[in-house]
């Protein structure tokens, strides 16, 4: 196995957790959200951290046990399946090995199991839906290599965001600035809402409710 990419500064996985998925995607280069298919188990599940990528044998989960059962502080677990559909990739056994170990979160562009324990276990876990048959366990697959997970490209230490919404991933040399970006836009965002929360339709302008590139277009 590949050994684990350098971690994330606390600082910056601190920052991450505080800004939304919708905010990353609308500063970062490029198509950094994963497929509308990949959703948490309980939509108030957040996380953030540096990818740990496994690229799996469809329907097989031997490499995602073999990166999994070591300490996972500031890490996220991210898992291409390649969607397969006739098995599941992890269950409760593995959800609650991997709150052990201090993991961040885990990702699979594939099925789950356990769905009832997934959602008691709390730790943030993304996937594409449930299925009850549980996955063979005959091939390697690899470990910390590039992978494609839900359409996204993924490199070992990219930094994986998840919400309510899905989840993103920024290259690791991206983050600091799309950081920054995202939390520009959202106290412009906060100080929109706060125009619109105060907004009295008996004598206020509607003109102050338009978004500033509306007010460009003229």
């Amino acid at each position: 196995m590949n050994d684990f990419p350098q971690p994330l500064p606390a600082a910056d996985l601190a920052r991450a957790r505080a800004l939304a998925t919708t905010l990353l995607s609308d500063v970062a280069a490029g198509d950094v959200a994963m497929r509308h298919d990949v959703s948490p188990v309980r939509s108030d599940m957040r996380m953030a951290g540096a990818a740990v990528t496994v690229d799996l044998p469809p329907g097989d989960n031997t490499a995602l046990h073999a990166a999994l059962y070591q300490r996972g502080t500031g890490y996220v677990l991210v898992a291409d399946g390649h969607d397969h559909r006739d098995h599941a990739y992890a269950g409760e056994i593995m959800v609650r090995a991997a709150r052990a170990l201090a993991w961040e979160g885990l990702v699979v562009a594939g099925l789950l199991r356990d769905r009832a324990a997934l959602e008691e276990i709390g730790l943030p876990v993304f996937g594409q839906g449930f299925h009850p048959v549980g996955p063979r366990k005959a091939e390697p697959g690899r470990i910390n290599v590039p992978i494609t997970c839900a359409g996204v490209p993924v490199h070992p230490g990219d930094l994986v965001v998840g919400d309510a919404d899905g989840v993103v991933v920024i290259p690791r040399a991206e983050v600091p600035a799309v950081l920054t970006a995202a939390e520009e836009k959202r106290d412009r965002e906060a100080a929109r809402l706060a125009t619109i929360a105060g907004f009295d339709p008996e004598r206020d302008d509607p003109a102050v409710l338009r978004p500033v590139w509306l007010r460009a277009a003229g």
